[in-house]
């Protein structure tokens, strides 16, 4: 029984897990707290394993769960859990931000490294024109 919260928690805290163990955790929270309910510190691992979310409706959808489904000795891993996952939404946003601005910044790069190849193109290209003149003349 003690081991139970173990395979969740190990699923919750892989990247690919994550998206299966919120969904599974709140389908058989009730079977878990009925298991669990006298040791509140597993229930408590439980929850916090959830702080690897990162998108603000995941933290609403978790608050919002809890509120209708109270489970009493679990208060501040709540409260820390959706506080984690606050801060993980908020950073992912920023890094977002980062990274789009890094992308049309790049972009805009590379379209002046296009434009002077261009360039440069056009300029081989006239001397090529030149070159073939000059032959043509010659050949006469």
């Amino acid at each position: 029984l003690q081991d139970l919260y173990v395979p969740i928690i190990s699923v919750a805290r892989n990247p690919y897990g994550i998206e299966l163990a919120w969904p599974w955790v709140k389908k058989n929270w009730d079977e878990l707290a009925q298991r669990l309910g006298k040791t509140k510190t597993l229930l408590s691992r439980i929850i916090e394993s959830l702080g690897v979310l990162s998108d603000f409706e995941s933290q609403k959808e978790i608050k919002k769960f809890f509120e209708k489904n109270p489970t009493p000795g679990t208060e501040r891993a709540l409260a820390q859990t959706l506080e984690r996952i606050g801060i993980n939404a908020k950073l992912l946003e920023a890094v977002k931000v980062r990274l789009e601005k890094e992308r049309a910044d790049l972009e805009v790069e590379l379209r002046e490294l296009q434009k002077a190849r261009l360039e440069e193109l056009n300029v081989e290209k006239g001397k090529f024109k030149q070159w073939k003149i000059d032959l043509e003349r010659s050949l006469q």
